[in-house]
């Protein structure tokens, strides 16, 4: 599979596999940032990306710098029209500033098969188990308190 990328800068670093099996491709920081604590910022990627047709691109955090900071990667989607500058919406939740240089991994891109659905208004709902029992739910169905 293909997946066309753009430079939008001569800071911009492609994305890349570290490993054969990975899911997800790494995005790197273009340049230096720091984020303040409870700061929330979007930090420009300087790539675009044209994705196959059918596909769309999830940005996610690593668990790396998951269990290594306090920063926090929102998700986020790339849709497969966008040809714009990608971002990655990032969150301090810490009480320390933090800083990452250029080069750093910020964030990982998986790719989804995302197929559109016929969307039909009804006046009823088949039953589920489930029904409309919401969040914790699933927890008394299978029988844990």
């Amino acid at each position: 599979m293909i997946v066309k990328v753009k430079r939008l800068s001569d800071k911009a670093i492609l994305p890349r596999y570290n490993n054969p099996t990975d899911s997800g491709m790494d995005f790197y920081t273009p340049e230096d940032f720091t984020l303040n604590p409870g700061e929330s910022k979007i930090i420009s990627l300087d790539l675009a990306l044209e994705l196959p047709d059918g596909y769309g691109l999830n940005i996610r955090g690593t668990s790396g710098n998951t269990s290594k900071t306090k920063l926090r990667v929102n998700l986020g989607t790339v849709d497969n029209g966008y040809r714009g500058n990608l971002g990655v919406m990032v969150d301090n939740i810490g009480q320390e500033p933090i800083t990452f240089e250029r080069g750093r991994k910020i964030a990982q891109g998986v790719l989804l098969r995302e197929p559109q659905a016929v969307i039909i208004e009804v006046e009823d709902l088949d039953e589920s188990i489930r029904g409309e029992k919401g969040f914790g739910s699933s927890d008394h169905i299978l029988g844990h308190k």
